[in-house]
């Protein structure tokens, strides 16, 4: 029996752990001298690099932790403590070494061609949306569910995309201000799935 819910579940965790509204910024200051026609171009094709990243990892992703004798309950332990070092990076504005290192961020300035690093990954696909995205695929038990996830992917990051083509009008409508409320209510709801991720990871591993 389908469950209307997982998709939503999908699509709301995976927009929340792309984080556009923290990113925008981000890449207007990577892209701001661009015309406006090459900086699109970079956009879509930064957009179309990531979410070939998310799948390839949310896929195989079990396979390579069965090939390591990983089992997938320390995975989400872990993944849940990493969600929750981001939610904290977009609650309270403080940097962690998950996205974008200072020496990164001056050598991406320094070349041509960004989308790829560090626009596509791992500002869109970082550690956080591939954590999200092996532990919520490992979850589909038939086709129409893998469906679903595929689906709702596309969905999330298809509204980050709309959102990134609108950045000169979000920025203008929002303000600095606003993009920062609009972040930190996105990482306390990071916060709750990171918590869920734990608390489920552990109930799995029978330590209680």
């Amino acid at each position: 029996m389908a469950d209307p819910a997982f998709p939503i579940l999908v699509f709301i965790s995976v927009f929340l752990i792309t984080d556009p509204f923290a990113n925008i910024p981000i890449f207007m200051s990577f892209l701001h001298q661009m015309p406006r026609e090459e900086r699109m171009k970079t956009i879509r094709k930064s957009h179309a690099i990531a979410i070939v990243a998310f799948f390839l990892f949310s896929f195989f992703g079990l396979a390579i932790f069965e090939y390591l004798s990983i089992e997938f309950f320390s995975f989400k332990i872990a993944g849940g403590f990493l969600l929750m070092l981001i939610s904290l990076e977009m609650l309270f504005g403080v940097k962690t070494r998950t996205e974008l290192t200072p020496n990164e961020q001056q050598t991406a300035e320094e070349k041509e061609d960004l989308a790829i690093t560090p626009l596509a990954i791992p500002l869109i696909t970082g550690p956080g949306a591939i954590t999200t995205g092996i532990v919520l695929f490992s979850r589909t038990r038939t086709n129409f569910q893998a469906f679903e996830f595929v689906v709702a992917s596309v969905a999330a990051y298809a509204m980050g995309y709309f959102l990134f083509t609108q950045s000169d009008r979000i920025t203008k409508l929002f303000g600095a201000i606003g993009m920062k409320i609009a972040t930190r209510v996105m990482g306390l709801l990071l916060m709750s799935l990171a918590v869920q991720f734990v608390i489920n990871g552990v109930k799995e591993s029978g330590l209680f």
